[in-house]
This record gives structure tokens, sequence and C-alpha cells, in this order.
């Protein structure tokens, strides 16, 4: 003992000549060498560096043998006096031994005295720097530490020492969540150093820095909440579906329990855009590979089914850098491998074994697991399948949907209802691949090419016949109220391909099949495109067709006898769903807004029909700047749903339209047009027809109007309209072409006011 106490007093060059001789030189990895040496085989307390270093408390610590107290003041002494740094300490002794020999450090003058190894920063730095590298959770006894660190920081003016010590006030900062303050220092320790000259004391990683930087941006311009409660689901499980699951129910950035690493790159990788991958590789990378990758997986499906095409290769691309590391499970390397292979189809590989490998990719997984995939999953793949037009998909879709439904059957699947929904989706997606078959034979010619387009299908040996049992299956599937889900997905898929052709086609072939169960309530074939002539029976009345005609008439499909009135309803809302899409994708075109009112008509929405046929009035004349372009085909349904909606003024205005007057209905109308009188149909223009103008032109409806009002006694309105008629474009002998543009002059700001209304009905419809 007495030698061991007389040892710990002598001067350390009399210990042993190689530290001598070391220490001369300074040469420092001797020195670190001979440091290590002295606690080999020599144990320590395993105490909380808190109870050990925090200021302001009493240190409740095992009390260190003689052995250990002599080991802790001689690797003090060397610490000084070969001028060590405090990450050289880290790396040569154990860890348990640090608080020990940072606490002798206080009893040595030179220490006290010394800028880069006064103990009392030595040992805030300690504690911050554990915090930081070994995600322990700090509490109020850290404050008077990071306190003295910053008022120390804020005294300095060696750059060296700025660099290092806002680095690791920085990184404490982001680790605790407090961005704002991480960025701060972090800026301080980027803007130092360049200016830094001691690699030793200053060991400050420059990438580093920048991207702790751009993650702390990253997490305050995103506005990214980290929460500090305890939660409940525990990160260390590396199983994808759990990790999924668990997304699912909380909030993303709630799922690390307390490990404020985790949810930091969680945060930044939900939110991340393309240019920011770079960021997942360098920030936090203390976390375990294998977790990383669960992670990753997990939201480069999310970013797919966005279709982020570049962010998910790029993610796809770190994954396999980190993949390279370790072993992938089953489930993550068929994760990676079904990803690929769809980042193949988005590049437009075209290659039927590209789409076999995905749908057999998706089965095997079934039926390993019995879980289905997630609609949203499928219906992704489903819409690049038809963007793709890859050969043999269309056999390939029936061919999963028909062992989809074998297990069925077999009652190896528990969810049935959402299996048979894909079941149905498969098999209509597998429809579509006919349609584009024979649209692509009008390829060089718009789809309104009604007649082209059918004399080249028409043309083509059993093509019409085909056609027309698609459609029937067609209406048939989206008609079951049994799988409605499957209708509405549909309708998703279809617009998800981005082929408004298509959608065409199939809405097409859809219509004409349901306007033979309509009754009454018919639509107009041709607002529905070429398509709907082939399964349409009544629309061989169309003189355009005469030609084509014998070619049309083919026999009825077997597939109609699963075609019941009962449908309609349910065929009538898939046509909504295709027809919004339409005309989201192209919204002046006429004919898809003429299709949008014929499906609201005959599902009996008047009013909403009625604001769709005007909003078509309008496409098809470009604003109303064009008013003898508008075809006037449909007027009698135009004045059936203005008087149903209550609009008599407008169906009046619309009854002078027709070639030959129907006096008694239009005066009915005008009866009750004039009893409520909301809208201006008679004003002093001031314009190019200088005068009074009345959007009433026709001499049998200006005279009962007159009548009317000298009825009433309302001279003031009876003088008016004797003004009115006695316009020289009324006059019978006003040439043709002159009445015509008084009546287009009238009309344009009367229709223009009138598409300001239903369009305000419009908005109201789709925001319900």
């Amino acid at each position: 003992m007495e030698n061991l106490l007389t040892l710990s007093t002598l001067r350390l060059e009399s210990i042993s000549a190689k530290l001598h001789t070391a220490l001369q030189n300074k040469d420092r990895p001797s020195v670190i060498s001979f440091l290590a040496s002295l606690f080999q085989n020599l144990g320590f307390p395993n105490d909380d560096v808190f109870s050990v270093l925090a200021f302001g408390e009493k240190p409740t610590v095992v009390e260190l043998t003689d052995r250990q107290d002599v080991i802790v003041h001689i690797a003090a002494q060397i610490y000084l006096d070969a001028g060590l740094t405090l990450q050289e300490l880290e790396n040569t002794v154990p860890s348990q031994a640090i608080p020990y020999i940072l606490l002798a450090l206080i009893t040595n003058e030179r220490a006290v005295t010394d800028t880069t190894h006064n103990p009392f920063i030595l040992i805030s730095r300690y504690l911050i720097r554990t915090i930081t590298q070994t995600n322990t959770e700090p509490n109020d006894r850290i404050i008077p530490h990071t306190n003295l660190l910053k008022t120390f920081l804020d005294e300095s003016r060696d750059t060296t020492v700025i660099c290092q010590l806002s680095s690791e006030l920085g990184e404490y900062c982001f680790c605790i969540d407090e961005f704002g303050e991480a960025r701060r220092f972090l800026g301080r320790a980027l803007d130092a150093f360049g200016s830094s000259n001691d690699s030793l004391f200053c060991t400050v990683d420059r990438k580093r820095l920048e991207d702790l930087i751009r993650g702390c941006t990253s997490v305050i311009e995103r506005k990214i909440s980290l929460p500090q409660d305890a939660l409940v689901t525990s990160m260390e499980d590396t199983n994808e579906e759990k990790i999924s699951s668990a997304i699912q129910k909380t909030r993303p950035f709630q799922l690390f329990h307390n490990d404020p690493n985790l949810r930091v790159y969680f945060a930044l990788l939900t939110q991340i855009t393309e240019d920011d991958v770079d960021l997942l590789r360098s920030v936090r990378m203390d976390i375990a590979p294998q977790r990383q990758v669960t992670l990753l997986l997990t939201h480069l499906k999310t970013v797919y089914e966005k279709n982020d095409i570049h962010l998910a290769e790029k993610l796809l691309g770190h994954i396999l850098e980190l993949a390279s590391t370790f072993s992938l499970d089953t489930i993550q390397l068929t994760s990676v491998a079904e990803m690929g292979q769809l980042l193949q189809l988005e590049r437009g590989e075209k290659t039927p074994v590209v789409v076999a490998a995905v749908l057999e990719q998706v089965y095997m997984q079934l039926r390993s697991s019995q879980v289905l995939p997630r609609t949203d999953f499928m219906k992704r793949i489903f819409a690049l399948l038809l963007r793709g037009r890859y050969e043999h998909t269309s056999v390939l879709l029936q061919d999963f949907a028909a062992r989809l439904l074998n297990m069925l059957q077999q009652g190896a699947i528990t969810d049935v209802e959402q299996g048979g929904m894909l079941c149905c989706l498969s098999q209509m997606v597998s429809q579509c691949f006919q349609i584009m078959d024979a649209m692509a034979l009008g390829q060089d010619s718009t789809v309104y090419d009604d007649i082209p387009l059918l004399d080249r299908i028409t043309k083509v040996p059993h093509l019409i016949e085909q056609l027309k049992e698609t459609g029937y299956v067609l209406a048939a599937a989206v008609g079951d109220q049994n799988i409605s889900t499957a209708r509405i997905h549909f309708v998703d898929v279809l617009k998800k391909s981005g082929d408004i052709r298509l959608l065409w086609g199939v809405g097409g072939l859809v219509a004409g099949v349901v306007n033979g169960l309509l009754g009454n309530a018919k639509i107009h074939v041709g607002h529905f495109g070429a398509f709907a002539y082939i399964t349409d029976s009544e629309a061989t009345h169309d003189p355009r067709f005469v030609d084509i005609l014998p070619r049309l008439k083919t026999p009825t499909p077997s597939s109609s006898h699963l075609l019941r009135p009962e449908l309609v309803p349910n065929i009538l809302e898939f046509l909504k769903g295709v027809y919004m899409t339409i005309r989201h994708m192209d919204p002046f075109d006429e004919r898809v807004v003429g299709a949008l009112g014929d499906v609201y008509f005959a599902c009996g929405a008047v009013r909403e029909a009625f604001c769709l046929y005007v909003m078509g009035l309008e496409c098809s004349s470009r604003g109303f700047t064009n008013i003898p372009q508008i075809q006037w085909y449909h007027l009698p349904r135009l004045v059936q749903c203005a008087e149903q909606s209550n609009e008599y003024l407008v169906a009046t205005v619309f009854c002078q339209l027709y070639p030959t007057l129907a006096i008694q209905r239009t005066l009915g109308l005008l009866t009750k047009a004039l009893s409520v009188r909301p809208q201006q149909w008679i004003v002093e223009d001031k314009g190019p027809v200088e005068g009074v103008v009345s959007v009433f032109w026709d001499v049998v409806v200006l005279e009962f109007a007159i009548a009317y009002f000298k009825s009433r006694n309302e001279s003031t309105t009876v003088d008016l309209l004797l003004r009115v008629m006695s316009r020289p474009e009324l006059a019978p002998s006003a040439e043709a072409t002159t009445r015509q543009a008084y009546i287009h002059y009238v009309l344009e700001p009367f229709l223009k006011a009138l598409v300001k209304s239903c369009q305000r009905v419009l908005d109201c419809m789709l925001r319900e």
C-alpha cells in the first residue's frame, strides 16, 4: 500500500524509461499504449456518470480500491503531461474509469488553469458527449453543465475550441430535439471549421456538420413534431409488416420508444424529397442497418404509391447499399424484389416476364402469409399494366384472378370480402386490354372521330362481337351490388392509367349496354363516343352509320343474361365516376359534359343534369363567343330539365329556339316565368344594338307577354315590350342573318349569367 501511494507522488518519468522517452519525444501512440496498459485487468464500478460527475450532487458511488485510486491519479497525470484530448481518453481507457480520471484532475492546479484541460469543462463535455453517443435520457442535472459550456464558448476566442465545443453542443441539442439551438451551434462550428488548426483536439467531420444542419433545417422548416412521450411500440423488431401496421395506427414519428435518433430519422424519411436521400446516408448512422432497411422499405412503398418514381428509385438504391452489409430476411428480400420489379415496369420494360414476375410475387406472398396485399398497392400495379400495355397481360390477370378465386373457395383467405373485391377488380382490368387494342386502330385520329374508328374496327373479323361481349361483362360487373367497392376502385385504376381513350372506350361500351335498360330515360349515345354505338341496340337509327350499320349488327352476347334492370343504378354510378374523371382530364370537352348530363338525368338528378347541359353549351361555343357553333340536338331534354328545375324563364327562352314553336307549352312556361320574374329579361342596351332588348324575340311570345302585362295594368313594361317588337331585326322583312345575329347577341349575356348559377350548383355537388 505504502509503495503504491509513494508511486503516485513520484514524477512519471521515473516510472518507466519508455514512458519518459515517449513524453520527451511527444510520441503520442506510445503514451496512449502505456495508458491503456494501466487499465488491463482492472475493473471499475459501473456507476451512473451523473452520480459521479453532476454538479451540486453528493456523489453516490462505490469507493475505489487503493489500486484503482492510484491508477486513476497516474492516468490523470499522464493525460496532462502528454496533452491528450478528451476524445483520445475516451478511446483509450474503459468508460467506467473516465469519470474518476476527470475528478482526479480537479486537484491538479495545472489542469485547472489549462484552458483545454480544465476539469470542469472536460466533465461537462464528457456528460453531453455521453448523452449524444448513448441516447441517455437527459434530466435537470445536465443544465449546469450545458450552461457552463455555453458561457465558456461565448468567452473563447480559439477557433479550434469554438469548432469542437459548438459541434458537441449542436449534436447534444440535436439529440434532445432542440433543432433551432442545434442548428445555431452547428452553424457556428461550421463557420469555425476552416480556421481550426488542431486536428487532435478538433475531430469534427465537416460533412457530418453539413448533414446535421440540413437535418435540423428539414425538421424546422417542415414543422416536424417529435413528441417526447413514452411510446407503446418498440422498434427492436425488424418485421416490416408489424411496423407498417403500427405506422397506420399512430403518428409515424411516435414509434420509437424514447429514441431521438430514430425518431428524427423516421420523421425526415417520411417527408424527404429526392434531393435529400443523401441525408439518410449520414444522419444518425448509429441506427442499425437492419432497422434502417425496415423503415426504408415501409416508406418506399408509400413513395411508390404516390407515384414519386425518381425518389422511389433512389430509396431502393440506398436500401441495396445497406443490404450489402448484412443478410436480408425473407420478408425484406421479397419486398426488395417486388419493388425492383415494379420499378422495372415504371421504366417501361416491355416484357411479359416482368409482369408475370410481379403478379407471381404478389401471389406467392399471399400464399405464404394468407394476408391480402394492400388495395392501393394492387391498384398501382393494375394502372401500371394498363399504362404499359404489355403482351399477354390480359391472360396473366385472368390467371391471377382465377388463382385468387381458388384460394377464396378453399377458405385460404380469411377476408373474403376484400379477396372477392380484388378478384373482380383483376377481371375488370383484364377486359380493358381488348378495348385498348381496338382503340389502337384509330390512334392516328382523335377519340371523337367515331365513324373512321368504327369503320376500322368493323373490318377486323369478330372484333365487334368480342367488344360487345366485353361491354356486357363489364356492365354486369360494375352493376353487381355485392362488389360496389370494386366498381369504385376500377374507376380509380382507370384514372391512374392516365389513358383518356381507354376511359372513353370503357364508358362507351357500358353506356351503350345500359341504354337498352333505361326505358324512357334514354341517353344520347352521341355523347358517349364510338364504342357506345357498338353495344347500343338503338344506335343503329343514327343516319351517320348507314354504311357501317350492317357490320354493327351482330348476335347478342352470351353474357347478356347477366344484365337486369335492377343493375342500372349501380351502372349509372360507375358511369358518373368514369365521365367525371374524363371531365377532370379534359374540362373543355362538350361531349363529356353532355354524357354526364345524360347520366344524371337517368339517375333522376334533373337539376344537376340541367346544369351540366348548360355547361356543355358553354364548351361547344367557346364560352358563348361563338353561339352559332352550338348544336341544339338535345334541346327537348334541355327544356324538360329547365322546367323540372323551376327555371321557367330559361325553358321559355330555349323553346324559342325550336324550328317550330310549340305554342301551348311555351306560353304555359311563359306564364310561370312572368309570374316569378326573378331574372332580368328586358334591358335598355347601350351597346351595338342600342335600344330596348329582351331574351324574348319570337313574335307570339312577345304578343302574349304584352297582353299579360296589359291585363295587370303594367304600362311601363308594356311600352318596353312594344319597343322590342318594333326592333328592325325582328321585323318580318329582316334578313335571316340579321335576325340570328340579334338573337345571338341577346343570348350571350343571358347564358353567361346562367353558367355562373349552374357552376355554383355543380360546385356544391362535387363537394358532397
